[in-house]
């Protein structure tokens, strides 16, 4: 399922841009529906593939929009 990621690149002296090219991933590797965790990675490029960031995270809570 395609999820929607946004990223805002903060310049100096607090002036925030908006990626004009970028693209993303979400993986999740593991979802507990009784405690409303999961656990994955992340990544994203944006600004032309200049910026890039990439992570993991565990046992994260999530609220089901249903």
């Amino acid at each position: 399922t395609p999820v929607l990621v946004a990223a805002i690149i903060k310049q100096g002296g607090g002036h925030y841009t908006f990626p004009t090219r970028d693209t993303s991933s979400i993986t999740i590797y593991k979802i507990h529906t009784r405690t409303r965790v999961l656990s994955g990675k992340f990544f994203f490029m944006a600004n032309n593939r200049t910026v890039t960031g990439e992570g993991s995270f565990k046992n994260t809570c999530y609220v089901s929009l249903q």
